[in-house]
């Protein structure tokens, strides 16, 4: 679109149509942003997976590059995470705000290229309205997410290939965005294997020797300097094996049955114990595991993958996963734009037909991330974020379908939004875990009066004790009553003896208290045992050991809790000021 248009009104119908949805699809994201801001955990990096991707930013930004044991999230996100927090000062709010424009101006490239590729006008602008209108892909593009990097690129995979039709070099740079997607998630090698074999089944071997160089280019490097770094051979990520492993045993529902907390923590512990007394590695365990259920229930084999197919045209957000469907609700704006998911599931599914009966071939590309998405479930779970990377296939499938329907289809699919939002907004789930991710930001805000109501309804409804004893300890502390603090402590311990932030939060109660200092050294010990990269720990232990004059002890301290948190100008202060001790003592017994 010439932009010289916008200042002569000289803009033809489709373009005015395709403005408006821009306009509405911009308000929509603004108006969500704004009520977003209203919440309590919008300034804060809060949540299953969301506050690891902030720590390994945060430590990027502080120059260690390479973690300290081997990720178990993909790293390319974290890299992104880490570039946005040094654009925006570690603006949480303002990393949301890029993130939802990065998607807008994705999802508009890939209408632009629609009308390169001479799609019919109604496909344009279905896929544009979906895009822009339907609220809960909003969601996913304000959090801290590594799905969040999905349309981005995709939507440069799509114009490289594109214009490799032409120059057969930009078929190469699209294989080194396939190697960055692998490097977003690692449910992406599914589709980098789509288009590879793909092109191979299409006798394109030129373009398939060239996807596959570009995607060696970008893996290669990153999982070599990985290896030799941690002195073994090490993938992209670490822990897939228990991801495996949610979705093919005895209890697996097809989706992630498993929500964060005790229930999450529980098979993982067990599987680490087992590994460390064998020897071996985590993943090795759960392989294990996943065969022994499937040689002992092999009836599963069928049945599961069909409850996965199911729940994949399941209209709910999120179907599973990570996300509380309850926080997903909170603002207006997703709460009465619940059912535009449904419509466009019952679109998409007309729209594949008629790509099917039409011989429908100028669209592969989203075809394709459709097939890889579908097989990404059926390995490993069905889930709201890992459909992210279906969502442009699942719209350009609904715009096929809206094009195809006539007014009356018009008035089903009014009937079938109604109906999905009455379903889905009276089966709202998660209330326990909203309440708990609100009380974790309003204890940092500071609004001690506001967590502790949360905390308290979260507590009855969710079964994790050792979470909510624990962080109500930290309260109690704040009000003043440390004996509430230090029952609400060694409650937690009693009930999950592996917990080491309550190891640690009891040590750091018991520091500060006459004739207790052996015995918070003792916990500190423990808690930085179960959980090596306990910072605050390590802090502590360096004062205890600096109070002792043991200073060489102290400086170890220091040192790992200024290495397990780079940045943080307390620890720092603390080991600066250990060894200007040390060398004062020096000097003293010098003299």
């Amino acid at each position: 679109m010439e932009p010289l248009k916008y200042f002569t009104g000289k803009l033809s119908r489709e373009q005015w149509i395709l403005t408006a949805i821009a306009a509405a699809g911009l308000l929509l994201r603004i108006g969500y942003l704004l009520e977003f801001a209203g919440l309590p955990h919008f300034d804060f990096a809060i949540g299953a997976d969301v506050e690891e991707y902030h720590g390994r930013a945060q430590e990027i930004l502080h120059g260690r590059f390479l973690p300290e044991h081997p990720e178990i999230h993909a790293p390319l996100y974290s890299w992104f995470l880490a570039l946005l927090y040094w654009l925006t000062d570690s603006q949480v709010a303002w990393v949301r705000a890029l993130q939802v424009a990065l998607n807008f101006a994705a999802y508009a490239g890939l209408t632009a290229l629609l009308r390169r590729q001479q799609a019919p006008f109604k496909v344009q602008a279905g896929f544009f309205a979906g895009a822009m209108l339907v609220p809960v892909l909003v969601f996913h593009q304000a959090e801290l997410i590594s799905e969040t990097l999905f349309a981005p690129l995709i939507c440069a995979f799509m114009w490289l290939m594109e214009l490799g039709k032409s120059r057969r070099r930009c078929v190469a740079g699209a294989g080194v965005i396939l190697g960055g997607l692998i490097l977003t998630h690692g449910l992406m090698l599914f589709f980098a294997a789509a288009e590879v074999g793909f092109a191979l089944l299409r006798k394109r071997r030129q373009t398939a020797a060239l996807l596959t160089a570009g995607i060696m280019a970008a893996v290669v490097p990153v999982v070599v300097i990985k290896s030799v770094h941690y002195g073994k051979i090490t993938g992209i990520q670490d822990n897939s094996g228990y991801n495996l492993w949610i979705g093919h045993n005895p209890d697996a529902t097809g989706g992630c049955y498993l929500r964060p907390g005790k229930m999450w923590r529980e098979p993982l512990n067990l599987v680490k114990r087992q590994a460390a007394a064998r020897k071996v590695s985590e993943n090795r365990i759960f392989v294990e595991k996943i065969g022994g259920f499937y040689r002992n229930d092999p009836v599963q084999l069928v049945i599961l993958p069909v409850k996965k197919l199911l729940l994949l045209l399941s209209p709910g957000e999120p179907v599973a996963g990570a996300d509380c469907e309850a926080l997903i609700r909170m603002t207006k704006v997703q709460f009465y734009g619940s059912g535009m998911f449904a419509v466009v599931i019952v679109l998409a599914l007309c729209g594949t037909y008629w790509a099917w009966r039409d011989r429908e071939k100028r669209y592969e590309h989203y075809y394709l991330l459709l097939i890889a998405g579908t097989a990404a479930a059926l390995l490993t779970v069905v889930s709201g974020r890992y459909r992210q990377g279906m969502i442009p296939g699942i719209l350009l499938l609904a715009a096929l379908g809206a094009a195809k329907l006539d007014r009356k289809a018009l008035y089903l699919a009014v009937a079938v939004f109604f109906a999905g939002t009455l379903l889905i907004v009276r089966n709202i789930t998660g209330g326990g875990e909203a309440a708990s991710v609100l009380g974790e930001a309003e204890y940092r805000r500071g609004n001690i009066f506001a967590a502790k109501q949360y905390l308290l309804t979260a507590e009855q409804e969710l079964d994790d004790p050792a979470r909510y004893d624990n962080m109500l300890g930290a309260i109690a502390e704040k009000e003043g009553d440390l004996n509430e603090a230090q029952r609400r402590y060694r409650n937690a311990l009693t009930a999950e003896p592996d917990y080491a932030a309550a190891w640690l939060n009891l040590g750091h109660l018991l520091f500060r208290q006459p004739g207790k200092r052996q015995e918070a050294v003792a916990l500190l010990e423990q808690g930085v045992k179960l959980d090596p990269a306990g910072h605050s720990g390590y802090n502590l232990l360096g004062v205890a050991a600096a109070e002792c004059k043991n200073f060489a002890l102290a400086e170890k301290y220091f040192t790992l809790a200024v290495k397990k948190a780079p940045g943080n100008s307390d620890y720092e202060n603390n080991l600066v000021r250990c060894r200007q001790l040390a060398r004062a003592i020096k000097k003293e017994l010098k003299k």
